[in-house]
């Protein structure tokens, strides 16, 4: 029983393997035959049943109705299981719309179906990384424009704190200049100033103190022996008022030349 059984499983390996190479061989146009064959089969499930039977009515004559039911119920069975698999599978919809992409794009086997499918595959995978790739340098090119935007911002301030500063700049030269000019007249007025006999004024006032002291002096004198002598001493004493007179004369003639060679000597320096 065995050796009946694995016999049996061999020969439908080897159907199946054979009906592998006959679909994958079958042109499109075999292809839709068949679909359509398959189909007007399953439609016709329930017209074999009748006509089943009707023929176990005329073999066998005294077979009740029940009996009929009894034995054609496993074909009923199997035929509407069949009719659900066929509705599951939207019928011969998809079979058609497959051998209808064959036909369009000349495809006569399974294989070059595959390869198509395969290729189709590739292809979507390659858009879907373009895509990718599309996206990405979508965000970056918003990125770029943020950044840059950005920029533009920060270099506008910054222009403008550059033009602050060099205004600011521009001030603060202007008041070093000033400084400047106004340092070098304070020190061509310091130089003059330097350059002026210093003193001069004091120097008279001190010579005419002296002679003043010296003439007191001399005045003192002279009134004290005038005690003494009588009128001899006022004509003396005329002599050296006069005598006096002449010698201040000339001690502020000589000062005053001296003040003037001072004066003149100052000014060549």
């Amino acid at each position: 029983m065995s050796d009946k059984t694995s016999s049996k499983q061999s020969t439908l390996k080897v159907d199946d393997d054979r009906m592998i190479v006959v679909e994958t061989q079958m042109s499109v146009k075999e292809r839709r035959k068949k679909v359509k064959k398959f189909t007007k089969l399953i439609a016709s499930s329930v017209k074999v049943e009748d006509e089943t039977r009707l023929q176990l009515g005329e073999w066998t004559a005294k077979c009740s109705e029940q009996e009929a039911d009894a034995i054609l119920e496993p074909m009923r069975i199997f035929n509407r299981e069949l009719l659900e698999k066929f509705e599951e599978i939207g019928g011969d919809e998809w079979p058609r719309s497959v051998i209808r992409v064959m036909r369009e794009f000349k495809l006569e086997s399974v294989e070059e179906l595959r390869e198509a499918c395969a290729k189709a595959a590739e292809s979507e995978e390659a858009e879907w990384s373009v895509g990718k790739v599309n996206l990405e340098l979508q965000k970056v090119q918003y990125e770029k424009n943020l950044l840059t935007e950005c920029w533009n911002e920060e270099k506008e301030m910054l222009g403008e704190q550059i033009r602050r500063i060099q205004r600011e700049k521009e001030v603060a030269e202007a008041q070093v200049s000033r400084l400047e000019k106004a340092l070098k007249q304070l020190r061509k007025t310091q130089e003059l100033e330097e350059r002026k006999p210093k003193g001069l004024w004091d120097e008279v006032q001190g010579s005419r103190s002296w002679y003043e002291k010296v003439v007191n002096w001399d005045s003192e004198s002279t009134n004290k022996g005038s005690r003494k002598k009588g009128g001899e001493d006022a004509f003396s004493r005329k002599t050296l008022s006069r005598t006096g007179s002449s010698e201040r004369c000339r001690s502020q003639k000589r000062l005053m030349e001296q003040a003037s060679s001072r004066s003149s000597n100052g000014h060549s320096c």
